[in-house]
């Protein structure tokens, strides 16, 4: 995988590390915003 172009493997795949670091961090946020809604609107239904 890394035969020529590794420097470029490794920038992409920092890249989309970065992204999927991203995706997690709205994903958790949203969750917490979500229980913390919940809470506050005295939401039972909610499975946090």
């Amino acid at each position: 995988m890394m035969f020529g172009g590794g420097a470029d493997a490794a920038a992409a795949a920092s890249e989309k590390a970065k992204a999927d670091f991203g995706t997690l961090v709205t994903f958790i946020f949203l969750v917490e915003a979500g229980a913390y809604c919940a809470r506050k609107f005295g939401i039972d239904w909610v499975l946090v």
